[in-house]
């Protein structure tokens, strides 16, 4: 299967790396990341006016009516860019609910979410579980009318800023997702910075009245830790192309016993082993996506543990080698490529690093019962994924 973006995605991934590398280059961010808000308000509002927050929203609701290819794209041009604004998790979010909510839902929420008014984020990692749906520790017990939350929810990135919350939370029959307001009776948002300089918070839900039309429609917590772990990758996948581009400028500048570090044939070979890195980890992301859109159900999970797992190993060969090849100065504040290492390693870390997804694959491996499985002929779908053609 040969993999290409066909015109119309080219125009939109082009788009939004113009307007990013215009307004908001190393030097925008740091100016963010020092703002009172932590983000750069220009920036956002440019990107909202892009359509980033309705990229993957049905047009009959009011979205552009794409898909997650699209969303996907949109998430790795903010990863190469480095940005800090959470607009990836709110588009994130508005997806879920134009897939899982009610009509009312919608109404109530997608407009002002898409007009960037409204920051909505999923809290769905805890402390102990890597998000694994199966394993929630936050309880959503059933009451008169409605749910009680109790729980927490751990390093929620742009948590620290958002009026909607996604929670997650386990029910008699399974999981769930509940929309809930952040300044909701019972919610404490604990404000915290990352290892990349980003604003999270650790959430904490105590005894939470939610009323039933709170809660999203059924699947929804796997659907929305599935297209988390995408966008996760994807963020990884523009990362690590900024860093080869980075570490790709610095070697034919910087000079060593009278020539360019590019000209030293080692140096060259690490160069290539970074790109071949970079270039599996896409096809594991496009793998993924792959399974995202048209897998079977069951085995979607793994199929996304699998492209994180590659993604995530990747993600440390390719910025430990890029500090590496730059040398000290890799490591200042005021270069770009230790920034771009952080990350890398926060994307990794998000909801389970690459050895916990492969621990998940693994032991999805050993629970699968051999049973023969008759395998669906390519002729009886036709995938659209970024162009894609048998």
């Amino acid at each position: 299967m040969h993999f290409s973006l066909n015109d119309d995605q080219a125009a939109l991934r082009d788009g939004i790396r113009r307007y990013l590398d215009e307004n908001h280059d190393f030097e925008a961010r740091q100016r963010a990341l020092a703002a009172s808000e932590g983000l750069n308000r220009a920036a956002w509002d440019g990107l909202v006016a892009l359509g980033l927050l309705a990229i993957d929203v049905h047009e009959e609701n009011g979205g552009l009516g794409l898909s997650a290819i699209e969303a996907m794209l949109a998430q790795e041009e903010l990863g190469r860019a480095l940005a800090v604004e959470p607009i990836g998790l709110s588009a994130l979010a508005a997806t879920i609910i134009d897939r899982h909510g009610s009509d009312a839902h919608r109404a109530a929420w997608l407009p002002a979410i898409m007009a960037g008014e409204t920051l909505a984020v999923i809290a769905h990692g805890e402390p102990a579980t890597s998000g694994h749906p199966a394993r929630l520790e936050t309880k959503a017990t059933p009451r008169k009318g409605g749910f009680t939350l109790s729980g927490a929810k751990s390093v929620v990135i742009g948590g620290d800023a958002a009026n909607l919350l996604l929670v997650s939370a386990a029910t008699a029959d399974g999981s769930s997702l509940f929309l809930v307001p952040a300044d909701a009776p019972g919610v404490t948002i604990k404000p915290l910075y990352l290892t990349d300089d980003r604003r999270a918070a650790d959430i904490i839900l105590n005894d939470v009245a939610v009323d039933a039309e709170a809660q999203l429609g059924p699947d929804a917590v796997t659907d929305a830790y599935d297209r988390m772990r995408i966008a996760l990758c994807a963020d990884m996948l523009g990362a690590m192309s900024k860093a080869i581009d980075l570490t790709v400028e610095y070697m034919g500048i910087r000079r060593q016993f009278g020539q360019a570090l590019s000209e030293f044939q080692a140096l060259q070979h690490r160069v290539a082993d970074i790109y071949v890195e970079i270039e599996q980890a896409r096809s594991a992301l496009f793998a993924g996506m792959a399974a995202l859109l048209y897998g079977d159900p069951a085995e979607r999970p793994a199929a996304i543990a699998a492209a994180k797992a590659q993604v995530g190993f990747a993600a440390r060969f390719v910025g430990g080698h890029a500090i590496q090849l730059h040398g000290g100065i890799g490591m200042t504040e005021e270069y770009a490529v230790g920034h771009v290492f952080r990350r890398l390693t926060v994307s990794d870390a998000s909801l389970g690093n690459a050895d916990t997804q492969l621990a998940m694959l693994a032991e999805t491996i050993l629970e699968e019962p051999e049973t023969d499985q008759s395998v669906e002929s390519s002729q009886s779908r036709k995938p659209e994924m970024c162009g894609a053609s048998a």
